[in-house]
């Protein structure tokens, strides 16, 4: 390693270290600086990923560097979805997501495949809880995030005949939702690869056979091992240099698919996989961003003047490449499967719960009985948040918006305001768009991740979209609603990820009620004139900061009150007795 790299990763660490002194711009800045730095030092020209370098950042390091380097929000990809599966966006639809990917990397078949989990790993502990294991499974055998029979997975894995187990091993990973795995093809063909689920059912994929790598699953990869001419004959049939690469193995991100087939006649090629896109918007190289924050946003609409859903459609348009029909046959798809969602946890399925029994049926009957304190539409977006996330928690289809564990807040908040406000199905489809550019803001700037920002980048960020959403619907201009975001980001900072350890249970699902409630309150001040007076951008810095800088996370995501209960100790100890065979 030369010494300008040892320089720029000296430097790069100490500003990781300095992260919860300065403020988040500053941070970025000093961030991008470094990368420029590193990308030159190593001669690394990446599409979609900046290459790390041959050193092993620490957790805390790896956290920041997935962050910095994915600063490109698409609503879709990132904001407002997946459709999937529950429990868990970073513990099933992520594996889920990732399963795919090793799935296309072992050519769509494979004799064997080992799943490893570092022992410092999340998923060595919550594997069965979170739903991991069936997401991971489903991912091996070719299926989305939303199959419907994800549940079964691992049984019907089993009698189809394929060969995958999971392991626990010794090693230590350098993030906590990180996956390995050691495969052989169908043709005898042995690989290894490393990926990380990093929130919200992003992923990541930081090594391949040795090689690092930081493909984010929104591009179609094309992995080819081979020598150095194979690699020339790939990149020449594929019209661009390799993104990245070693003496034996080069990898190259392309906006559409080739034929492998062809790729793996050439002469000098051992073997090739193509790894398709699990995001919904393939992310191409024209990529323009409009803004990337709320100040951005005013200072763009100063010289375009349109409503904040319009921004929205811009802002897609831009990112995505799609034309408003398709983002609005897409936003339309996610509205559906939100009201799907609703309808499936009032059906009371009690799969996958272990502590907690569905309720949500029961509140929708004493609701429409007025039994309840009357509070409105509150009431209403009550039993509509704690249905989805019922339904999560019996691993049904739904939204993450953003993550699983928050899927209920949105659709609390914000359909059953469009229903006691009457809006048309386009009006709440628009007040969805608002949501996911507020999201945008959040994933840009902070994180969904529960394991990072606690339960404030979760329920925290979807009540804070859901309160512009909200305002929206009712007809506020658009700095009012990111007003009502902010306030909703501002009264749930410090919220902590700290939870029995039955998954997302206890008190994860009573919070998406909590969240929802919180949002339309939000909404409510804020177009009553009640100003949060810190902008919004610095809200959700703050709340960033804050969780980031007083996390008591110490690997398995998890704080230091209701987990370390004598509730979760008795719990934790039925669960092991229950799972007696567990891996």
């Amino acid at each position: 390693m030369g010494s300008l790299s040892v320089a720029v990763i000296i430097f790069h660490i100490n500003c990781v270290n300095k992260a919860a002194q300065i403020s988040r711009t500053g941070h970025v800045q000093l961030c991008e600086q470094v990368l420029h730095l590193f990308r030159a030092a190593n001669t690394m020209n990446t599409r979609n990923a900046t290459h790390k370098g041959p050193f092993s950042p620490t957790r805390k390091e790896n956290e920041v560097n997935s962050m910095e380097q994915k600063k490109t929000a698409d609503l879709f990809n990132d904001s407002l979805g997946p459709v999937m599966c529950g429990p868990s966006s970073s513990h099933t639809g992520g594996p889920a997501r990732i399963g795919r990917l090793a799935h296309d990397l072992c050519g769509g078949s494979f004799q064997k495949v080992v799943i490893q989990f570092c022992k410092n790993t999340s998923y060595a502990k919550d594997c069965r809880s979170m739903g991991s294991d069936k997401g991971l499974y489903g991912g091996l055998m070719g299926w989305a995030p939303d199959h419907k029979d994800l549940y079964d997975a691992v049984d019907i894995a089993s009698q189809k005949g394929r060969d995958i187990t999971i392991e626990v091993i010794e090693e230590q990973a350098s993030h906590s939702n990180a996956i390995w795995f050691d495969c052989v093809t169908l043709e005898g063909f042995h690989l290894t690869a490393k990926m990380t689920s990093i929130g919200g059912a992003s992923i990541e994929i930081t090594e391949i056979d040795g090689l690092k790598v930081l493909l984010l699953g929104g591009r179609y990869e094309l992995v080819v091992w081979g020598d150095e001419h194979a690699r020339k004959r790939a990149e020449q049939y594929a019209g661009r240099a390799s993104d990245f690469f070693d003496e034996r193995l080069s990898v190259l991100s392309l906006g559409a698919p080739v034929d492998i087939a062809e790729i793996r006649r050439m002469e000098g090629v051992e073997y090739a996989a193509l790894l398709r896109p699990v995001l919904p918007c393939v992310t191409t190289d024209e990529q323009t961003v409009l803004f990337s924050s709320a100040a951005g946003l005013l200072d763009w609409l100063e010289e375009n003047p349109m409503d904040l859903a319009s921004a929205a459609f811009a802002y897609q348009q831009a990112v995505s490449g799609w034309d408003r029909a398709r983002i609005y046959a897409h936003a339309k798809t996610l509205l559906h499967a939100m009201l799907d969602s609703i309808d499936s946890g009032l059906k009371g399925d009690e799969r996958g719960f272990f502590c907690l029994r569905p309720v949500s049926s029961k509140m929708k009957a004493l609701m429409d009985d007025k039994k309840l304190i009357p509070m409105g539409v509150i009431e209403r977006a009550s039993v509509y948040a704690q249905a989805v996330i019922e339904a999560n928690m019996a691993m049904h289809r739904l939204v993450a918006a953003p993550t699983g564990g928050s899927a209920g807040v949105i659709p609390g908040a914000v359909l059953s305001c469009a229903q006691e406000g009457g809006s048309s199905e386009e009006k709440t489809i628009d007040s969805l768009m608002v949501a996911a550019l507020i999201g945008s803001f959040i994933f840009t700037n902070a994180t969904f991740s529960g394991f990072y920002g606690g339960c404030s980048a979760e329920i925290g960020s979807a009540a804070g979209m859901s309160a512009a959403a909200v305002a929206y619907l009712y007809g506020a201009d658009t700095k009012t609603c990111l007003k009502a975001a902010g306030l909703a980001i501002q009264n749930l900072i410090g919220l902590a990820c700290d939870t029995l350890p039955s998954g997302v249970e206890v008190p994860c699902i009573h919070r998406n009620a909590m969240g929802s409630a919180v949002a339309i309150l939000s909404a409510n001040m804020a177009m009553s004139g009640v100003d949060p007076y810190l902008p919004l951008d610095e809200s959700i810095q703050a709340s960033y900061r804050y969780s980031t800088c007083r996390s008591p996370f110490e690997g398995d995501g998890r704080g230091a009150g209701i987990s370390i209960s004598p509730t979760a100790r008795r719990v934790s100890e039925e669960m092991q007795n229950a799972r007696a065979n567990a891996y």
